[in-house]
C-alpha cells in the first residue's frame, strides 16, 4: 500500500511525463560542442601534427649540429693535449740527457757517433738507390771490449731513464686527464621531450 501511494504521488507530480527519457542533456549533444569537435578533427589536428613534426625536425637538426661541433672541438682539444705532452716529454728527455752527459761525458761521444753513423747510412742509402742494381756491402767496424762494455752500460742507463720517463708521463697524463662535460642545448626541457614521446 505504501508503494502504491508513493507511485500515485509521483504520477501526480510528473503530469504524465515519460521518465525513461533523461531530464538533462550531455555536453556532446550540444551543437556548439559538436562543431568544435569536427573543426578540431578536420583542421586543428593536422596543424598540430605538422607543427610538432617541424619542431622535432628542428630539434634533431640542432642536436646534430651541436654534436658535430662538439666532436670537432673534442678532437682539437685532444690534439693540443698530445702536442703539449710531447713537448713536455721532449724537454724532460733533453734535461735527463744533459744530466747524464755531464756526469758521464762518454755518453755524449757515443750519441754523437751514433748520429754520425745514421747520417752516413742515410747518405749511403740514397746513393745506392740512385745507382743501378750494384749493392754495396759494408763490413762492421770492430771495436775493443772496453768500448762495448761502456756502450752496454750506457744503453742500460738510457733504457732505465726512458722507462722512468714513460712512467712519469703516464702518471702526469692520468692526473691531468679531464673528461669533457656533456653539452646540452637550451631547449632541452622535460616538457619538450614529453611531447615527442607520443608523436
Amino acid at each position: 500500500k505504501k508503494a502504491e501511494d508513493s507511485q500515485k504521488v509521483l504520477n501526480q507530480l510528473n503530469n504524465n511525463m515519460d521518465l525513461t527519457i533523461p531530464l538533462y542533456q550531455e555536453p556532446n549533444d550540444l551543437e556548439s560542442i559538436q562543431k568544435i569537435r569536427t573543426q578540431y578533427m578536420n583542421v586543428m589536428k593536422n596543424r598540430l601534427i605538422n607543427l610538432l613534426k617541424k619542431s622535432r625536425e628542428r630539434y634533431m637538426y640542432l642536436t646534430k649540429f651541436e654534436s658535430e661541433n662538439y666532436d670537432q672541438s673534442y678532437q682539437e682539444w685532444q690534439k693540443s693535449i698530445e702536442k703539449d705532452e710531447k713537448l713536455i716529454l721532449s724537454k724532460d728527455i733533453i734535461t735527463y740527457r744533459d744530466i747524464f752527459e755531464k756526469t758521464f761525458p762518454e755518453l755524449r761521444k757515443v750519441r754523437e757517433d751514433k748520429e754520425k753513423k745514421h747520417l752516413t747510412q742515410n747518405t749511403n742509402d740514397s746513393s745506392s738507390s740512385s745507382s743501378s742494381s750494384t749493392t754495396i756491402t759494408t763490413t762492421p767496424i770492430e771495436q775493443p771490449q772496453q768500448q762495448q762494455q761502456q756502450q752496454q752500460q750506457i744503453s742500460t742507463i738510457i733504457n732505465t731513464v726512458e722507462q722512468e720517463n714513460e712512467e712519469e708521463t703516464d702518471e702526469k697524463m692520468r692526473k691531468s686527464s679531464v673528461i669533457p662535460p656533456i653539452m646540452y642545448d637550451d631547449d632541452d626541457d622535460e616538457s619538450f621531450v614529453f611531447c615527442f614521446i607520443f608523436f
